[in-house]
């Protein structure tokens, strides 16, 4: 297979702008900011169900203030009215012990209703703290996955403008080379990684590996218009 040493020189601007193209395409992938994005994004549904749950726990213990107040409220009814009759003239002198007994009962039940309605509202307080802080945190999280996707999408963009330039360049250089080389170089490329590179003192530039003695006598005996290639890597050696 032979090709004008003109058309092999064209092939390492080929290989140079596909590199650059692999190296933008790879810029998109491991860029700094996408990964930061993906991150931040990873984030939020953890918070989210923590504040999902720190909202059910708080309108449970609302249930139960609310009930707890309830109690309190109709033991003090109770003990208003006991204390009435407690006091009245017309209350039998038997009953007053039974009445006294069951205003201190009620008494000290409202006290533990109330000391349980105390720690319940504690906890409250501590959730709502924690309501506060989570919602906070969202919105903090939130402004800045907003801030970070549009710095990408202006990273992103700028990269895109890049690879658009590459491909145009590319596309010129392919109809400018013969439709047989470059099946061939992008045979070479897909299977291999590079598809040509310079052959220069004696060793290819895309492995880095020198060629044998044997092998550099056969080179030079063949004729710069016929294809070579690296028996290392398998590329086309365009020799100068």
């Amino acid at each position: 297979m032979e090709f004008s040493q003109n058309a092999q020189n064209k092939l390492l601007d080929l290989v140079a702008i596909d590199r650059n193209i692999m190296a933008n395409q790879q810029k998109k992938l491991t860029n700094s900011t996408k990964i930061k994005l993906e991150e931040l994004k990873a984030r939020l549904p953890g918070i989210e169900a923590t504040k999902v749950d720190n909202i059910a726990k708080i309108n449970e213990l609302k249930k139960n203030v609310n009930k707890a107040e309830l109690d309190v409220e109709n033991i003090s009814k109770r003990i208003e009215k006991d204390s009435q009759n407690l006091n009245s003239t017309q209350t039998n002198p038997k009953d007053l012990i039974q009445l006294q007994h069951e205003i201190d009962n009620l008494n000290l039940k409202k006290s533990e209703l109330e000391e349980v309605e105390l720690e319940v509202l504690s906890e409250l307080e501590e959730l709502e703290q924690k309501e506060i802080k989570l919602t906070k945190m969202l919105l903090d999280l939130n402004k800045e996955i907003d801030s970070l996707s549009l710095k990408l999408n202006d990273e992103i963009r700028i990269i895109d403008d890049e690879l658009n330039s590459f491909f145009q360049s590319r596309e010129k250089i392919v109809l400018e080379i013969d439709k047989q080389l470059i099946d061939l170089y992008e045979k070479i490329r897909k299977e291999h990684g590079i598809g040509a590179a310079v052959f220069a003192n004696n060793i290819c530039t895309s492995c880095q590996i020198s060629i044998s003695p044997a092998e550099l006598v056969q080179i030079q005996k063949t004729p710069k218009e016929e294809i070579v290639r690296c028996d290392n890597c398998r590329c086309i050696l365009v020799r100068n």
